[in-house]
């Protein structure tokens, strides 16, 4: 699905990403941004999350000559098979450009197969009741 990216007037190097699939802020805000601030070029970074909201905004500080908007949409859409999607970005520019559409790059991750041949085991349950009578519970 596109992305729509408009550009705002306002201090260039930030961007408003709008990101939805998110449903708890330990585990999916944190892991979206952790994987935004380990990107080089993110500077800092705001997130407006409420679990009621089916789309949140984190608001990123970047340096524009490391980073662009196109690789956080990438970034977003790498995280768990593509669970959360980035629904708009508004980047804050000095350039001309109104707005465009983006279609994300997503990379699946290659399973990686053994050749190794698991050996079988097999495990016979005692019988409950052997047990007992061994140990005197019946007669």
């Amino acid at each position: 699905t596109p992305v729509k990216i408009t550009a705002v007037s306002g201090e260039a190097g930030q961007a408003n990403i709008h990101i939805s699939g998110m449903s708890c802020e330990k585990m999916c805000v944190s892991k979206i941004k952790k994987t935004l601030a380990d990107l080089e070029g993110v500077e800092d970074m705001e997130i407006d999350f409420d679990a009621d909201r089916t789309v949140d905004v984190f608001k990123v500080q970047y340096d524009e000559s490391k980073l662009s908007e196109k690789e956080m949409i990438d970034a977003v859409h790498g995280i768990a098979g593509g669970v959360y999607k980035v629904t708009e970005v508004e980047v804050n520019t000095a350039t001309d450009v109104t707005s465009y559409n983006y279609i994300p790059t997503v990379r699946k991750k290659r399973k990686v197969f053994s050749s190794k041949k698991v050996e079988e085991r097999s495990f016979k349950m005692p019988n409950i009741f052997d047990a007992l009578k061994k140990f005197g519970g019946i007669r």
